[in-house]
């Protein structure tokens, strides 16, 4: 038998799978809180970094994304704390990046950027999610 096929190494790996996921998971939430309060607290400069003219009424809006950028992070927090039992926050998670990535591609120009990072931010967790999972499975005989 395998070390990979016993009850032992399949834990093992499923535990290794999890601090994978965990640490991908955090770094993007940790993103884009960053980029939430970036928002919030300096939208014209958020605005000049991303290549946009945020001014008047402009900085209302990008502050109102900022909470929501901030809400969605809080709202996917149960899934960084227990992936497999908040497995519902993380798909959530991941269809709503599924659609901002939609959005951001639809409205184009300085927003390319955010679809990119978006774009790169959903397949990472979703690889390494579906990695946990299957793993997950795997060590529960």
């Amino acid at each position: 038998m395998t070390y990979s096929l016993s009850i032992g190494g399949s834990r093992a790996i499923a535990t290794a799978k999890r601090r994978r996921f965990r640490l991908i998971f955090a770094v993007c939430l940790i993103l884009q809180v960053l980029i939430g309060i970036a928002a919030i607290v300096c939208p014209i400069w958020l605005g000049h970094k991303i290549g946009m003219d945020l001014s008047g009424l402009a900085t209302g809006w990008a502050r109102a994304w900022g909470v929501l950028m901030l809400v969605f992070c809080f709202f996917q927090s149960p899934g960084y704390q227990n992936p497999i039992d908040g497995r519902v926050c993380v798909m959530i998670g991941l269809v709503g990046r599924a659609i901002l990535l939609i959005t951001y591609l639809a409205i184009r120009g300085p927003f390319l950027w955010l679809a990119l990072l978006e774009a790169v931010l959903l397949v990472l967790i979703l690889v390494s999610f579906q990695s946990l999972i299957k793993a997950e499975v795997m060590s529960r005989p």
